[in-house]
This record gives structure tokens, C-alpha cells and sequence, in this order.
């Protein structure tokens, strides 16, 4: 926010008597802005003024601003005044993705020459494309497979699997295994099934490394859902409840960051068409019970 704030407001003061005493205080925090206006009535004239840092207030009879209230007591506020681009990161982060969109629209009618700005509407509307595929080894034979994951493919904890995941460009990856028992396995970013962090600088990635592969836990079988999200912004949001799914050890708390986690995704899930630089896979396959598959 740059130390000079220039306003506009035209203040219709000409049914007012008294002389005008004007109070203009303002706070500042790293992000936000409050200004107060406290004046008393008399007829004058309007006339345009501007407010600069801590210049002198001068005529505040014609003042520029947004976001104005009044209240009860004739006190002119103006709330929350923030920096159009955190106002855009802030929504884009709480999931708000068409409002972010109508919001960047706007203040690139202002402003089109600003580059922060451009730089959001790149990481929103550029493509971004992600290929996911599943590699298993299914039954005694051992004879590796690689399709998109569906449904029709079985597996028990005896057959082993891998991932690998395309990124057209760099992006910020996150990938979730929620397994047929309810348990919720985070795949990436997670430093123990591979090296890479994000952001992923795109290319190919194999997970687990090293030519490892996953098992599924033992469990009564069911369907076992991969989740791949991939943004060309970081979804601080959601790396916020990885985060605290990860540290928590309370089994409720646990549970309900995991909900959180599954809502979130699928919040993502809907805006996928309407956002280009946003893509999000579900692709699911059938956790088969061990016991299950000799009785077959």
C-alpha cells in the first residue's frame, strides 16, 4: 500500500449550519486502512480536496473514497480498504473464484498496466494440463497394467501399484489417497513417498520413488479414491488443513480436518471448467478384500 492515499467523496454539506470541524484520523495495519471523518453542519460550497498521507487535511467538502458509512452520529468511515490484489489472493484462497474473477476484471479496468494484477489473471486463465495414470501388478502372474483408474479395476493388498503424474507446466501439486477404510493418506507433498516439494516445476513424476510401490492396508475392501488437484497458484487453504491433519493427534479433530479436506476438494472440483489453470482429478478403483478373492 503506498504511503499516499488519494480520496474522492463529494460530500453534499449545503443544508448544514455550522462551521465545519474536521477530524481525520487514520490507522494503518499491513493491510488495511480505516479512515474517520467527523464533521459538524454548515451551507458551504463543495469544492475538490485530496488526502495525502499526513498532509494537511484542508476542505474535506469533496473527498474520494470507497466503502463509505455513515453513521448515527454523522461519522464518515471508511472500513477495510485493501490492496486489490491481496482483496483477489484473499478470495481466490477462501475458494471464491467468481467473485475473484469479476474483482480482477474490475481492477484491471483500472488499472490495466499493473503487472500483479496480469499475473493473477495468468495463473487463473492459462492452461494447465495434468495426466494421471495408474501402474499395478494385479494377481499371481504379476504382469504390469497401466490404465486410468476405474472402477472395474480390483485390487487387494497384495498387488502392488504405483502412480505417475504429467504437469504441462510448473504448479502447485496436491495428491490424496482416500482408502476404503476412511483413513485419508496424503501423497503429495510428502516427503516420505518422494523428493520433490512444490512448487512442481512440471515434468514427470513417479510416486513412490525409487521404484517402490504402494500396498493397500488390509481393510473389509470397498472403493479407494486418488484425489490429484493441480493449480498454477498455491492453495494455501487447503496446504493450511494438510497441515493441521498432519500434526493433530486427536482422533475427532482428526476426523473433522479430514471432512474439511474432502470439502474443499470438491469445491475445487466444480470450478475446473470455468478455470483454466485449475485441474482436478478424481479417479477411483476397487479395494478387493484378500479373503474375497480366494473365495473367487
Amino acid at each position: 500500500m503506498p504511503s499516499t492515499f488519494n480520496l474522492r467523496l463529494t460530500l453534499l454539506l449545503d443544508t448544514f449550519k455550522r462551521p465545519i470541524i474536521a477530524v481525520f484520523a487514520f490507522w494503518r495495519s499491513e493491510r488495511r486502512w480505516v479512515f474517520l471523518i467527523s464533521y459538524q453542519s454548515q451551507s458551504r460550497k463543495a469544492t475538490d480536496a485530496q488526502l495525502q498521507g499526513n498532509n494537511n487535511v484542508g476542505d474535506l467538502s469533496s473527498v474520494a473514497i470507497d466503502n463509505v458509512e455513515f453513521d448515527s452520529e454523522q461519522t464518515l468511515t471508511l472500513k477495510d480498504k485493501i490492496n486489490p490484489v491481496d482483496e483477489i489472493r484473499n478470495l481466490i484462497n477462501a475458494g471464491q473464484y467468481d467473485t475473484a474473477r469479476q474483482r480482477l476484471g474490475l481492477a484491471l479496468g483500472t488499472a490495466p498496466d499493473n503487472t500483479m494484477l496480469s499475473d493473477l489473471l495468468s495463473q487463473l486463465m492459462e492452461e494447465l494440463e495434468v495426466d494421471f495414470q495408474f501402474n499395478y501388478l494385479p494377481g499371481p502372474k504379476r504382469k504390469e497394467m497401466t490404465r486410468k483408474p476405474s472402477s472395474e479395476i480390483g485390487l487387494t493388498e497384495n498387488d502392488p501399484y504405483f502412480f505417475l503424474v504429467s504437469s504441462s507446466g510448473k504448479c502447485f501439486l496436491y495428491m490424496f489417497q482416500l482408502q476404503s477404510s476412511g483413513n485419508l493418506t496424503i501423497l503429495f507433498p510428502n516427503s516420505g513417498y518422494v523428493s520433490e516439494r512444490n512448487p512442481f516445476p512440471g515434468g514427470t513424476l513417479r510416486m513412490p520413488k525409487d521404484y517402490q510401490w504402494f500396498y493397500l492396508e488390509a481393510s473389509e475392501g470397498g472403493t479407494e479414491t486418488i484425489y490429484v488437484i493441480a493449480s498454477r497458484w498455491r492453495n494455501e487453504a487447503l496446504e493450511d488443513l494438510i497441515k493441521r491433519y498432519q500434526e493433530t493427534t486427536v482422533l475427532d479433530e482428526n476426523l473433522q480436518i479430514k471432512d474439511q479436506i474432502i470439502k474443499r476438494l470438491e469445491l475445487e472440483e466444480q470450478e475446473t471448467d470455468a478455470l483454466p489453470g485449475l485441474v482436478v482429478g478424481k479417479h477411483q478403483f476397487t479395494h478387493i478384500a484378500s479373503a474375497a478373492r480366494r473365495k473367487n
